[in-house]
């Protein structure tokens, strides 16, 4: 018998090769195996997370986002899984503010700026008021002039449209700017009806309203005699001053602006 000493180096030998006879057969069923099964591992894809931002800024303060994820599984053999997420997140917000300004107009007084006056009163004591509004003509006692205020009142029959409205009724009514009516050439002092004229002339600028009352009137932006300055309106008579003729006379003496309304006798 041998001894157990002895019998170790041979079973050590034994097992180293058992032991390495065992791994190449089991290094052989594995190729083998690896050869007769095929597995097939398919991926699908994976699609990360896309996210999309979109930040919408109008004049009313609006933003939107929105975050889109959507992702593809793995596939194994015939099988294959499909995972879908999909998160919208979309705020909106209105912010408007609308501002409306209102313009308030107050109109104060005769906005016609003048009434169809046909009554000649002297109006220089009535207080029309402290307003700039402009009234239309008026008779002051002198001569028509413009005014204004804030109402006509009980006055608005003897505000008139224009001076020479103005100027034609109150010298209808019977008011002449005596002082203005003089004689000129041989001509001395004051004219009225019946005195004997060659040539009427009024001078000032007044020569569109003097042309209306006196149709026959030559006016003319240079001065002529006997006026001083600038324009001249000039009306041939040759004869006595008659009733209609002197109250034309008139109301070119009631004209702003007129300084003189001369009869002109050039000789005897």
């Amino acid at each position: 018998m041998r001894s157990r000493s002895s019998r170790h180096p041979l079973v050590a030998a034994l097992l180293t090769c058992l032991g390495v006879s065992l791994a190449g057969c089991i290094g052989d069923d594995a190729a083998t195996s690896e050869s007769a099964t095929t597995s097939t591992s398919a991926s699908t894809g994976s699609a990360g997370t896309g996210s999309t931002s979109d930040d919408t800024s109008t004049s009313g303060d609006t933003s939107t986002s929105g975050d889109t994820s959507t992702s593809a599984g793995s596939a194994s053999g015939s099988s294959t899984g499909e995972s879908s997420s999909t998160s919208g997140d979309t705020s909106t917000s209105g912010d408007t503010t609308a501002s409306t300004t209102t313009t308030t107009t107050t109109t104060t007084g005769d906005t016609t700026t003048g009434a169809d006056g046909d009554v000649c009163d002297d109006l220089s004591e009535v207080d029309f008021g402290a307003c700039a509004t402009v009234l239309g003509w008026v008779f002051d006692g002198d001569g028509c002039t413009l005014l204004s205020g804030c109402d006509c009142g009980d006055h608005c029959d003897a505000v008139f449209k224009d001076a020479t409205q103005c100027a034609g009724t109150c010298a209808a009514a019977g008011e002449c700017n005596k002082d203005l009516l003089l004689g000129s050439g041989i001509a001395k002092g004051p004219y009225g009806q019946g005195d004997f004229c060659d040539e009427f002339a009024v001078c000032g600028d007044s020569s569109d309203s003097v042309a209306e009352l006196m149709p026959a009137a030559q006016c003319s932006p240079e001065a002529k005699y006997p006026c001083e300055e600038g324009p001249t309106c000039s009306i041939n008579t040759d004869g006595e001053v008659t009733e209609d003729q002197l109250e034309a006379l008139c109301a070119a003496s009631l004209l702003p602006d007129v300084e003189l309304v001369a009869c002109i006798v050039w000789g005897p």
